[in-house]
């Protein structure tokens, strides 16, 4: 029996890592073991087709990648993507897709675009509206990565829900040991001492809330902690957020991008974690945080109870001074921080990425 062909929508290889683009570089290395140790895909064969360049940003074993065309950026993904997988199935993992296209899979992590329209520049609002539009008529299958976002797309969107399925995203990216030589020198580097300084990682988008964070620490009684901010500030699709000049406080240092090492260190050696976003789909960062032993405290919001679980301090986001007392209830009580370390190490472990892959996988079987 000949194997069906899937192409795998491969633009996030010319892309940053961020957060949709971290789904979609652990999904293809999760599918490529996969296919190395089962037989149970082995109907399909895969092949990322990504923009011409960028073909050297992964190494993987046994799915193709492929440069195709001489675009790139969105005109790649909107007219060469779709002219050159012309009759076979697309897995799209990073949210835009060709809108052209009917035998595909569509990953939306969220309905932001919606539910927080005002955060968004008019173009980019403009856009996301018209590719959810045609992913509603064309699209064969909707993969989302909560219960949550799931409704908001059901409601926002009117996908059927039958369309939308519900994935959780893994977190095992930070399963790897840290060479403890690494470790000591980051702090050093960063002048931070383990345990004295509370994280908080995401974009500087408005709805992850940071403006809070900095009136909560400012508020704090406790006063020899400092606050550490990781993330990028991405000025061209918001239109307004937090930037260092909002961060006059000395006690606060925002650090920008930061490699995975340095990020599993810095979650490892924290006092706790705080994620107050408005808004989230699925919510890694915190998952990522547990999966370090790292205290976390979180949002009462969107998808973070659903992700999260009894595993985290829960927090008012419209409250800066709720955030304040529940970082110094922390902060104050290493027997609390123990215990939510220990349990959100447990608990992330149930979001894995050969999961995400199996899940979304077992979706082709459905396509007609």
């Amino acid at each position: 029996m000949s194997k069906q062909t899937i192409i795998i929508n491969g633009r996030f290889l010319e892309q940053k890592i961020t957060g949709v683009q971290r789904v979609a570089y652990e999904f293809v290395k999760s599918l490529d073991l996969l296919l190395h140790e089962s037989g149970s895909l082995n109907q399909f064969e895969f092949i990322v087709f990504c923009p011409k360049g960028s073909s050297k940003n992964i190494a993987l074993n046994r799915i193709s990648v492929v440069e195709i065309g001489a675009f790139n950026g969105h005109l790649w993904e909107q007219v060469t993507l779709p002219m050159r997988s012309f009759g076979k199935t697309v897995i799209n993992l990073c949210g835009p897709a060709p809108i052209i296209k009917k035998k595909q899979i569509v990953t939306i992590h969220d309905a932001a675009i919606f539910a927080n329209s005002e955060n968004f520049s008019f173009p980019f609002k403009i856009w996301y509206k018209i590719m959810f539009f045609f992913f509603r008529i064309l699209s064969l299958k909707i993969i989302t990565v909560s219960n949550f976002s799931k409704s908001e797309l059901v409601k926002y969107c009117n996908f059927k829900q039958e369309k939308v399925k519900t994935i959780h995203l893994g977190v095992d990216h930070f399963s790897s040991s840290i060479n403890p030589i690494n470790e000591i020198s980051l702090l050093q580097r960063f002048q931070i001492e383990k345990e004295q300084y509370v994280l908080a990682v995401s974009s500087m988008a408005p709805n992850k809330n940071f403006k809070s964070v900095i009136k909560a620490m400012e508020e704090l009684k406790v006063t020899n902690y400092k606050c550490i901010i990781v993330g990028g500030n991405f000025s061209k699709v918001f239109n307004k957020g937090t930037n260092n000049n909002d961060m006059n406080n000395q006690n606060i240092r925002y650090l920008g991008y930061v490699t995975d090492e340095e990020l599993s260190i810095l979650y490892k050696n924290a006092a706790c974690f705080i994620y107050p976003s408005f808004y989230e789909g699925f919510g890694l960062p915190p998952v990522e945080a547990m999966s370090c032993g790292c205290p976390v405290i979180v949002s009462n919001a969107a998808s973070l109870p659903e992700v999260c679980g009894e595993e985290a301090i829960y927090c008012n986001p419209y409250d800066y001074m709720d955030i304040s007392e529940k970082i110094e209830q922390l902060l104050v009580n290493p027997e609390l921080r123990t215990k939510l370390s220990m349990n959100g190490i447990q608990r992330s472990k149930n979001y894995r990425w050969r999961s995400f892959a199996r899940g979304l996988c077992s979706e082709l079987s459905d396509l007609k």
